[in-house]
């Protein structure tokens, strides 16, 4: 942990003061410590970007197997065939940042 972040939790220090690198650290160490939540980022087409150790545990694949693949191999085949993939990245993708760059 670098003395930055460090000291900004220690003195529980507001967050919007730290430095985007600090920030992007302590989110980092966040996520990483995290243990009933498999936290994953996608893709605007739905492709698994980012898998952490907790995702592992939880959901069985290393990041080398599911890194790059389509989020619906999370879901049953019913699911795929009713379209509940399409239509929760619909909803994920209309707040994303990204869709109104």
């Amino acid at each position: 942990m670098s003395p930055e972040v460090e000291t900004a939790v220690k003195d529980k220090r507001d967050v919007q003061s730290l430095t985007p690198e600090a920030t992007t650290e302590l989110l980092q160490l966040l996520v990483d410590n995290i243990k009933e939540y498999a936290i994953l980022t996608l893709d605007l087409r739905g492709n698994v970007m980012t898998w952490t150790p907790t995702a592992k545990r939880l959901k069985g694949y290393e990041a080398s197997e599911i890194v790059g693949k389509h989020f619906s191999l999370f879901y049953t085949k019913e699911d795929v065939a009713n379209g509940k993939c399409e239509r929760e990245l619909e909803i994920w993708a209309w707040d994303c940042p990204e869709r109104n760059a």
